[in-house]
């Protein structure tokens, strides 16, 4: 059985963090829905799937978890591990195009087959976070009914494409960044899902706070955080608009 049409994504306060450091203070931070980054853990792999599974057990939010590009058996495993916990959905990493997209799909089907889940029942938020999956951006809308929103990473993307700086000293995001964010939004617009501004990984003052401004003026419906400081900055701005 497949799941029902989804209401669109309303969560505007996201919170990015290792499984290790999941604590109880931070399930209460504020987040409303919790990215647990698989790849930047510094558990082994096993250990990460098994503290996703007791994050699962006492998260009042939803759970997504962020997946390796790299190493197909790592990542069968790893969708195994979020079905069983029941997770909301997965962010795939790297240079995400529609067809691999598609082929996740069919790798979610089996695993939530396995796990007694509806058919449907794990959304994708594929993340930009490389230079080729700027240029595979394109493909994503339309791709699949899974998916629920689209990110971007434009530290991981500068690191990426060999850029000095992702930010200039006005803390505003330069070259190859600049462009990714514009295309992000025009990307989510025309998949008709809504589009989750970048992480900011310099503290929670007057250069996060007027970023995360900029991004809701243009059209970004939420932020991505890395701590609780960054989460009461985005519960003010994104209260604006709500």
């Amino acid at each position: 059985m497949a799941v029902a049409a989804r209401p669109p994504l309303a969560l505007r306060r996201w919170l990015i963090l290792p499984p290790e450091e999941v604590s109880e203070a931070a399930l209460r931070a504020g987040a409303e829905a919790l990215i647990l980054d698989l790849p930047g853990t510094r558990l082994t792999r096993g250990h990460a799937r098994a503290r996703l599974a007791q994050i699962a057990r006492t998260a009042a939010v939803p759970l997504y978890a962020r997946l390796d590009p790299d190493g197909e058996v790592e990542m069968e495993a790893d969708i195994a591990a979020a079905a069983e916990a029941r997770l909301s959905g997965l962010v795939p990493a790297g240079a995400a195009s529609g067809a691999e997209i598609q082929r996740l799909g069919a790798l979610l089907a089996v695993a939530e087959a396995r796990a007694g889940l509806a058919d449907g029942a794990l959304t994708v938020l594929p993340c930009l976070d490389s230079g080729a999956g700027l240029l595979r951006l394109a493909s994503l809308p339309g791709a699949s009914s899974r998916l629920e929103a689209l990110l971007w990473d434009g530290e991981s993307l500068a690191r990426d494409v060999g850029a000095e700086a992702a930010r200039d000293p006005d803390g505003r995001w330069t070259g190859c960044c600049s462009t990714a964010r514009g295309l992000v939004l025009a990307a989510a617009a025309a998949a008709g899902v809504p589009a989750i501004d970048a992480r900011f990984s310099g503290g929670a003052g007057d250069p996060f706070r007027r970023e995360a401004e900029a991004g809701r003026r243009d059209g970004f419906r939420g932020k991505v955080a890395c701590d609780a400081a960054q989460l009461a900055a985005l519960q003010a701005v994104f209260a604006i608009s709500a």
